[in-house]
């Protein structure tokens, strides 16, 4: 039986979810990670939890990382997102012994659930000189209580979601990069490409205020020169930076 999911909740939102829970057409329940981005849109790891394991997550008994890396039921699989869509999800099974290392999260990873007293909120507002708000979502003292949910009306949505993208642009910088080309859309502009000088992958998408173009590139198999505008962002909401690789021009190396 082909398992599909919808999305129920995001747990961890930057620039996008980057993690969250959903379920399938039986209930079960999974985490679902950001691993990579693809032609078709956003790859997510998707694990099968029980109710026990989420609450483990939840209350720092067990990382993010052993989640995937030991699934309950031994079983990953991934799915795409497609143009924003979280609904009927379908996954694809991921062989455990194939997956590759890279997806998985960095040890240590809880929901955070930070205790900030009013002298270190004070310190950190003088630091970035703009009010600084911390919402305790999900206190721990109220784990026992019955959960609230409330629907948010669009007139408030909209301006909310608006607020969370704000980013403030911390600096441009150029940087040039020398690799193999390893999957580019010609339509949207965006590009992967593995680096001859690290081994790693680096992503993006061509300048719009540009005239490259993606067209005629050969992938996997030609050296590529990418000039790159580096652009480090700060979301206004909740200070994470960002950095973007807008490509401004292609020659052969």
């Amino acid at each position: 039986m082909t398992r599909i999911i919808h999305h129920t909740r995001t747990l961890v939102y930057y620039d996008g979810p980057e993690l969250f829970e959903a379920s399938d057409q039986l209930g079960t329940k999974y985490l679902c990670l950001a691993v990579e981005d693809t032609e078709a849109g956003v790859r997510y790891l998707c694990v099968p939890v029980s109710n026990i394991r989420l609450s483990e997550f939840y209350h720092d008994a067990i990382d993010l990382r052993n989640i995937f890396k030991n699934p309950e039921s031994e079983e990953l699989f991934y799915t795409d997102i497609i143009d924003g869509d979280f609904n009927k999800l379908r996954l694809i099974p991921q062989p455990i012994q194939d997956l590759s290392q890279d997806w998985l999260p960095d040890s240590g990873f809880y929901l955070e659930r930070p205790t900030i007293d009013e002298d270190t909120i004070a310190q950190e507002s003088a630091s970035r000189n703009r009010a600084i708000i911390h919402l305790a979502l999900n206190p721990p003292e109220a784990r026992e209580e019955p959960t609230i949910y409330r629907s948010i009306p669009q007139k408030y949505a909209n301006p909310l979601y608006e607020l969370a993208n704000m980013r403030d642009e911390l600096k441009i910088e150029e940087v040039s990069l020398i690799g193999r080309v390893i999957s580019g859309v010609c339509d949207s502009g965006a590009w992967k490409l593995r680096s001859e000088e690290d081994g790693n992958e680096y992503s993006g998408v061509c300048d719009p205020e540009s005239t490259v173009s993606l067209n005629g590139i050969t992938l996997k198999t030609k050296l590529y020169k990418f000039v790159c505008k580096e652009k480090i962002e700060e979301f206004i909401l909740s200070g994470k930076e960002k950095k973007k690789l807008l490509l401004i021009s292609i020659e052969e190396a």
